[in-house]
């Protein structure tokens, strides 16, 4: 089911493909169909009409205070252009299970529609662009099942880690479901397929673009508004489950290297100086290494073998769940782009930790370009961490 009238669109994309101005709000699906009835710019989903399709729903946990907020890193990234996810959230859930019954899903890319006939769940976090063709395709049976995935694409070994696999946790531990009634679309990618091995190695993974009708199907709160970014809010429980299973088969921790995790080969949020970043720690005993060049457990044994880790804001630094209290980080941000996640994720395994804030570069065409102060990171090096690590 791969053609294109079934793809699923955001609300962002939807607005843009019916020639509605930009806001900064996301606009509601319900909006939006309404929008598209008068325009007819999509016409697979005219007559489609946003409900509440859930038959019933159970709360998981109850919402309560966080301590993060006052954890002696949350200054070093309130107010600093980043988000500074749970260092600002100041209390802690709550968990929903909805409960949908006789429902079919399609998926991709870090989007779900639920749906029976022209009716969508308000829970879904993307939209077919023909519904109503949808209806009347044979699907794929399932009985029961629970749903991890949430608004990011499998492919990003951060979220999958630290956000999915903590919902398999509150499925089987808080609610009672079974590993294999999890279920997870195209985490096909090495790190969600080594994740899953060790952490959860039966929850099924479905296929993306794929029609599937489920007999009784579960959904939690947090798949479609995530919050508690990472680990639900380092939760003990989620930290014991997901940071256990990673940790299985590494080497023991050993302080023998020093590790710069490059951006070289990426056009994403370009680091201009990042040649002459290399050579001065190149000068100081680093290797300059591109993650994606190993095995997530070659990644994960760079990690927990370094004493020091240098690296930019981004995906090489998920290999951080496998870090201890020996391995200390300094991580490098682009002052306009980037989240306080691995702040958190060394706070969760203790490791000692800097952020060091870089500035912007105004170079046209490139992606978010910034530049780091080499010298500063030099500095950095030889002074104290931000956080001397151990508990949080």
């Amino acid at each position: 089911m791969g053609d294109k009238a079934f793809r699923l669109m955001r609300r962002r994309e939807m607005r843009r493909g019916l020639g509605l101005p930009p806001i900064a709000a996301e606009t509601p699906y319900a909006e939006l169909l309404a929008a598209n009835e008068t325009s007819r710019k999509f016409p697979g989903v005219l007559g489609v009409a946003m409900a509440d399709l859930r038959a019933g729903q159970q709360r998981l946990a109850e919402p309560g205070p966080s301590a993060l907020v006052r954890h002696p890193l949350a200054p070093h990234f309130l107010g600093k252009g980043i988000n500074p996810v749970v260092f600002n959230w100041p209390r802690r859930g709550p968990v929903d299970l909805y409960r949908y019954e006789d429902i079919f899903m399609v998926a991709e890319g870090g989007m779900a529609m639920f749906f029976r006939g022209t009716e969508v769940d308000e829970q879904s976090t993307g939209l077919a662009r023909g519904v109503a063709e949808l209806a009347g395709l044979p699907a794929i049976d399932i009985p029961r099942a629970a749903y991890i995935d949430d608004i990011y694409k499998a492919t990003n070994p951060c979220h999958f880690m630290v956000d999915r696999l903590p919902r398999v946790y509150h499925y089987t531990r808080l609610a009672g479901f079974a590993d294999h009634e999890c279920v997870t679309v195209n985490a096909k990618s090495a790190y969600p397929c080594y994740a899953l091995e060790h952490v959860a190695p039966e929850v099924r993974v479905l296929e993306p673009l794929t029609l599937y009708h489920f007999d009784e199907l579960f959904v939690l709160s947090t798949c479609a508004r995530p919050i508690g970014h990472p680990f639900f809010f380092l939760d003990e429980g989620v930290l014991e489950f997901v940071l256990g299973g990673m940790a299985r088969g590494l080497p023991q921790p050993a302080q023998r290297r020093r590790i710069y995790l490059s951006r070289f080969a990426t056009e994403r949020r370009r680091l201009v100086n990042e040649a002459a970043l290399a050579d001065m720690l190149s000068g100081r005993g680093f290797e300059i290494l591109e993650m994606s060049d190993f095995s997530p457990q070659e990644q994960l044994a760079a990690m927990r073998q370094a004493e020091l880790i240098v690296a930019p804001h981004g995906a090489a630094l998920a290999s951080m769940v496998a870090a201890t209290p020996q391995n200390r980080v300094l991580e490098l941000f682009n002052p306009k782009r980037g989240t306080a996640a691995y702040g958190a994720m060394a706070v969760a395994v203790g490791a000692p930790y800097t952020p060091l804030y870089g500035t912007p570069v105004d170079e046209p065409g490139l992606d978010d370009p910034w530049q780091v102060d080499v010298a500063a990171v030099a500095a950095a090096l030889d002074a104290p961490p931000a956080w001397a690590g151990g508990g949080a």
